[in-house]
């Protein structure tokens, strides 16, 4: 989905590019469809909200907000989301992620550290998006 995020020569320029534009890939494949709210044809995502979490799933599960913003990751570094993929637990709170988060060993956090280091450069490049929070329905 190339219209997600633009660059401009400046941002071309930053040394986290290249790491972001390597993950851009892995993200749009793994994450995109879960972490955006429904929308319209042909997609069936609303992709100004590309990331900003808001799917509902069964027994009302509600992705996370994965742009930087208040809603969503503000405040995460890099290596606390890494941490969140691997361990597959809610930063600072040990708590699981809820399926169908693919987290963990067996999941998205098997990747390669330097892909997952990827991806989370890519989500500090996404645009703040206010979407959210979405509590979870277990507590």
């Amino acid at each position: 989905l190339e219209n997600v995020r633009y660059y401009n020569e400046e941002e071309a320029n930053d040394p986290a590019f290249a790491s972001a534009e390597r993950a851009r890939y892995l993200a749009n494949l793994g994450s995109l469809s879960c972490h955006t709210p429904a929308g319209a044809a042909p997609l069936g995502l609303d992709v100004g909200k590309a990331y900003a979490g808001g799917r509902t799933f069964g027994g009302g599960v509600k992705s996370a907000n994965l742009t930087p913003d208040a809603t969503g990751l503000a405040g995460w570094t890099i290596a606390d989301i890494v941490a969140t993929l691997k361990t597959n637990q809610e930063k600072g709170t040990g708590v699981m992620l809820l399926a169908p988060m693919p987290g963990g060993p067996d999941g998205v956090g098997g990747l390669l550290d330097a892909d997952l280091t990827d991806l989370a450069t890519y989500l500090h490049t996404l645009a703040p998006v206010v979407n959210g929070p979405f509590g979870r329905p277990d507590m």
